[in-house]
This record gives structure tokens, sequence and C-alpha cells, in this order.
């Protein structure tokens, strides 16, 4: 993340923590270092300010962060929406 700078914010680490590419097997092995989003810890932190900002309620909070960990660790997940973050660089 260092990276990005100026330009890291919560909504660019919700965004890219949302996107299905950086969870694919085949994009983790491409590189060296590579993990998911859900596993970087500046990633994590600037998400979880993001739902904080988002969602006030408490409740709605934590509703949003389970599906967060729904979506991320694939619990819930069917075979095809695994292969789909799999196959993500091929479309």
């Amino acid at each position: 993340i260092a990276r990005w700078d100026k330009s890291s914010n919560p909504l660019q680490c919700m965004a890219h923590s949302l996107n299905p590419k950086y969870y694919g097997k085949k994009w983790l092995a491409q590189g060296i270092g590579r993990t998911p989003p859900h596993m970087d810890p500046e990633l994590s932190k600037n998400r979880l300010a993001y739902l904080n900002r988002i969602f006030i309620d408490v409740h709605q909070n934590r509703g949003a962060q389970e599906e967060f960990v729904r979506f991320s660790t694939g619990i819930e997940e069917d075979i095809c929406a695994t292969v789909d973050k799999d196959d993500y660089l091929l479309k």
C-alpha cells in the first residue's frame, strides 16, 4: 500500500478489499508477498475506518463487517463463486 501514498484512503482500501481478483489462488501465486486484502494490516485498518464512517449504527456496522468476513473468507460461498475468483484474470 505504500506505493499509493496520498491516494491511499479508506474508500480505495474498501474497493480493493472487495475486488475478487485479489482473492484468487492464481493471482496470489503470481507474485512474492501477495496476500489477500483481508490479511493485509493497512488495508484492514482503512477498511474498518470506512465501515465505521458509513455505518454509524452499531448493529448495521457489525452486520457489514460480518458480511465482509463471509465474502473474504468464502464462508457460505458456492463453488461457482470460487471458480469466478480464480478465473477473474482470464475474463
